[in-house]
């Protein structure tokens, strides 16, 4: 069954392609495309390395998160968070672009500080209707490749 590891043996290679890449944008492109798997990080004197593999072993999609509207708020100011394993983006929606700051800043924090596991985000805000900031937050849990 194509996408799946039923059909594998014990001790078979899972991946026909193992890639590493340093930038978490090209880590979302890959992630993003529902080609990839995200493996591991290789830390080493510093630096970071994503592991990744292909073609995919197996997808899990979460469902979209919800819309949160502020009272008083029109549609400028927001925030946008979306992983690559979700179809839609979560949004918060704010009154001022200041609140919309704050709420940008508070999404990354949370994203980097939660203990659930390894994580990857695009974190985007939004005021007066513009793009003015995007962050790619990586979170990855303890391990070593």
């Amino acid at each position: 069954m194509p996408g799946s590891a039923e059909h594998l043996r014990t001790g078979q290679q899972l991946y026909a392609v193992i890639e590493f890449c340093s930038n978490p944008k090209t880590l979302w492109g890959k992630m993003e495309s529902g080609q990839w798997d995200w493996l591991g990080i290789v830390e080493r004197k510093g630096s970071r390395r994503f592991v990744v593999g292909r073609p995919r072993v197996g997808r899990v999609r979460a469902s979209a998160a919800p819309t949160v509207t502020d009272a008083g708020a029109d549609g400028s100011h927001r925030v946008t968070v979306k992983s690559p394993d979700t179809p839609g983006e979560a949004a918060r929606v704010c009154a001022t672009a200041e609140q919309a700051a704050q709420e940008f800043d508070d999404w990354i924090h949370r994203i980097e500080q939660s203990t659930e596991g390894s994580a990857l985000a695009r974190v985007r805000l939004f005021t007066d209707g513009r793009l003015q900031r995007e962050e790619f937050v990586v979170r990855a849990i303890p391990n070593v490749i």
